[in-house]
């Protein structure tokens, strides 16, 4: 616990983009933090500090050198006000992760669960049932745009269940970082209503678009409409309320998706506000090398509908893409063939079918502006994306 009145102590487990974000909001509000990472980072900050910035405010926090220590293991036997555990799901899961924080944290101490996806917060506290753990989602992007520069690219902040201490909860605020306090059912459909927005990281990912760009293209939209269907089917067959963290209710998304730009844009604008920086997590460990996080997102989907009976084609397609991303890189994915069993002819020129009903559209629509929808020359083409989530959703249908 800090010893300065006022102030909290904590550690921050994983610092990736999101926990140093957080981190880093922490430390100029003037409160006590470990940063826990790879070497990259201990190194890296040791010499030059951190950055953090946010698309809605231009100022600029420096983190000084000896202002945030950064280290490459747990803490063991130190009293902090909240462990915010910010790695990804897959390392959450791993042998012997949970069993390490168990062992290194108190079983007072908050641990609050910042991830993706709908797993990791039940399967934590399955593995440590005698510690205090706080589910969370952190509703917008953060990348580093820059070494050791944060940059939160969109509207949004810290949802949390009400275990959250109230130290830490004002803590939070006085930093300037946005959060909510939830009982325990409502934060639950918020994930679930988190985990299927999520469904347009894969399709960001493998566009390789920056955020605002890819969601004002309609094409790509109709592509994370079609996950997003199956997602959403996948959790009522479950029994999952959602509960959606942009005004609209969740259901309404797929159709809001496929609406023409001239729609779509006020309202989006309304709802997500994203500046040119912004790309999904998904993108970035595409861009850097590193394995995604597309089995606890997709492929959760088809996971679940294996278990629930659902059908999952269009997730199964966009796993194994992400999948073949990973291991070849993006390039590779330009001159792609649907799945065994689903026409082979290509995608047309000038139209896809699209929203899942094989009814021709536009392969190419206007903005407000006259522009024509971009598209990255080193992602998968947004015609033939759709083209292989429509053959495959037909293939199980024929």
């Amino acid at each position: 616990m800090s010893t300065q009145p006022g102030k909290v102590k904590v550690c921050v487990v994983g610092a990736g983009n999101v926990g140093c974000y957080i981190g880093g909001r922490l430390v100029s509000g003037g409160h006590e933090v470990t940063l826990v990472g790879r070497r990259r980072l201990v190194e890296g900050v040791a010499s030059r500090g951190l950055r953090v910035t946010s698309f809605d405010n231009e100022e600029v926090v420096h983190i000084s050198v000896d202002s945030v220590r950064v280290v490459e293991s747990i803490p063991r036997g130190e009293a902090f006000d909240a462990v915010f555990v910010t790695t990804k799901c897959a390392a959450v899961m791993s042998d012997g992760f949970l069993e390490n924080l168990g062992e290194s944290v108190s079983r007072e101490t908050a641990i609050v669960m910042v991830q993706n996806g709908v797993r990791s917060l039940d399967f934590t506290r399955e593995k440590l049932p005698s510690h205090r753990i706080v589910g969370s989602v952190f509703s917008c992007n953060v990348q580093e745009i820059e070494d050791f520069h944060f940059h939160r690219g969109m509207k949004g902040g810290l949802f949390c269940e009400e275990g959250l201490p109230e130290n830490v909860f004002e803590a939070l605020i006085s930093s300037r970082l946005s959060v909510e306090r939830h009982p325990p059912a409502v934060f639950r459909s918020m994930m679930w209503g988190k985990f299927v927005v999520n469904m347009n990281n894969s399709v960001n990912a493998l566009s390789g678009l920056p955020l605002r760009d890819q969601v004002s293209n309609p094409t790509l939209r109709k592509c994370v409409a079609l996950c997003m269907e199956e997602a959403i089917r996948v959790a009522k067959a479950g029994g999952e309320a959602m509960k959606g963290l942009y005004l609209l209710p969740v259901d309404w998304f797929p159709s809001l998706f496929r609406l023409p730009n001239f729609i779509f844009l006020p309202i989006a604008g309304k709802l997500l506000a994203i500046d040119g920086k912004a790309r999904s997590s998904m993108w970035d460990d595409l861009a850097r090398g590193r394995p995604t996080e597309v089995e606890f997102l997709n492929g959760e989907v088809v996971r679940l509908g294996e278990t629930l009976s659902v059908s999952t084609p269009v997730n199964a397609e966009m796993l194994r893409l992400v999948r073949e991303a990973e291991q070849k890189g993006l390039g590779a994915l330009r001159g792609q063939k649907p799945l065994s069993g689903a026409s082979a002819g290509g995608p047309p020129a000038a139209a896809c079918a699209g929203g899942g009903n094989g009814s021709p559209v536009s392969g190419e629509e206007k903005t407000e502006t006259g522009e024509s929808s971009s598209e990255s020359p080193e992602g998968i083409p947004a015609e033939t994306l759709l083209w292989l989530l429509t053959e495959a959703q037909n293939a199980v249908k024929d």
